[in-house]
């Protein structure tokens, strides 16, 4: 894991440097994990493939150890959770190591984002990530 506790996950690498805040136009799936995490470990090697199959999301990894303060204003009570995001907005979230829901929720999250992209519609209620913590 980076210095900085963010990774941007490509297939099974967590690349050193790592992309710009949540904001207009990027698509993103971040995984709150912990080094020292069994099913964190399990999963990785899918959370690895998932990048590779859907290219159009981001696909972040975060270190709960690393960025505590991040980890603990978002509420992450276990690892993984993962958030998705459309825009900085918060659009669905899924709490522990169940990878047929995460295998479900990733193509759901991309059909959000290319439903709201057409009909563009001001309805939304999705809560907001915490402003620049990931960038």
């Amino acid at each position: 894991m980076p210095k900085s506790g963010v990774g941007l996950q490509r297939g099974s690498r967590v690349l050193d440097s790592y992309p710009p805040r949540a904001t207009s136009g990027n698509n993103i799936v971040a995984n709150f994990s912990a080094s020292w995490c069994g099913p964190c470990r399990m999963l990785a090697p899918l959370f690895g493939e998932l990048s590779e199959k859907y290219p159009t999301l981001m696909f972040l990894t975060i270190d709960v150890d690393d960025l505590p303060e991040l980890s603990s204003s978002l509420d992450i009570r276990a690892t993984p959770t993962f958030f998705f995001l459309k825009d900085g907005q918060q659009i669905d979230k899924l709490v522990g190591a169940n990878k047929l829901e995460l295998l479900k929720k990733i193509p759901a999250a991309l059909d959000s984002v290319k439903n709201n992209n057409n009909n563009n519609n001001n309805n939304n209620n999705n809560k907001p990530l915490v402003p620049n913590k990931l960038g």
